[in-house]
């Protein structure tokens, strides 16, 4: 399944091991903050969690894709491991995805005195672009993964760490994964 899963899972998910087993090592990367929570931070990310699914959905409907390569890795072998599998899915995925677009690339641009909004609108651009070839693909993927890049880098923002847009990218990252199993005709 790593062929065609994002390349960056497998060194993201391990820095994140590393980190949880050796929380020191978290204070020299400051990019690495779980964030405040504040009411604007907790209104967009519940805005961002529907419509980005109401998105995706829109999306799957009117493009019909065939994502037949993905819905093949789906382990068929019971309820219990599909659930399994979409939890792994979410939660990685978010987590390699925020801890680079989000968390890397935020804090390197940022570091360069480039202004917020500089900053909220090249990594956004750089996240849509990393898509093209993503669920959803093509130039409507670069436009959905450019807007969503825009929400989650305003929460980013707002809460000034990467728990939320991991938490609200997870609920996209699931959305993804329902309708791989819906166009599959799984379920």
């Amino acid at each position: 399944a790593l062929h065609v899963w994002n390349p960056l899972v497998v060194p993201a998910t391990g820095f994140a091991l590393v980190a949880w087993v050796r929380p020191r090592w978290l204070a020299s990367h400051r990019w690495l903050s779980r964030g405040q929570m504040s009411k604007e931070t907790l209104v967009l990310s519940a805005a961002t969690i529907p419509l980005s699914a109401g998105a995706l959905v829109a999306w799957a409907y009117t493009a019909q894709p065939d994502l037949s390569m993905y819905a093949d890795m789906i382990p068929g072998s019971g309820i219990g491991m599909v659930i399994g599998a979409a939890v792994v899915f979410a939660v990685f995925n978010a987590l390699a995805e925020e801890m680079v677009f989000r968390g890397v690339i935020w804090q390197a641009l940022a570091d360069t005195g480039l202004g917020s909004v500089a900053v909220l609108l090249i990594q956004a651009f750089a996240f849509g672009v990393f898509h093209f070839g993503g669920v959803p693909s093509g130039l409507a993927g670069v436009g959905l993964a450019t807007l969503y890049g825009l929400a989650l880098g305003g929460i980013r923002l707002l809460s000034k760490g990467l728990l939320f847009p991991i938490v609200v990218h997870a609920f996209a990252d699931l959305t993804i994964f329902l309708i791989i199993m819906r166009l599959a005709e799984r379920w």
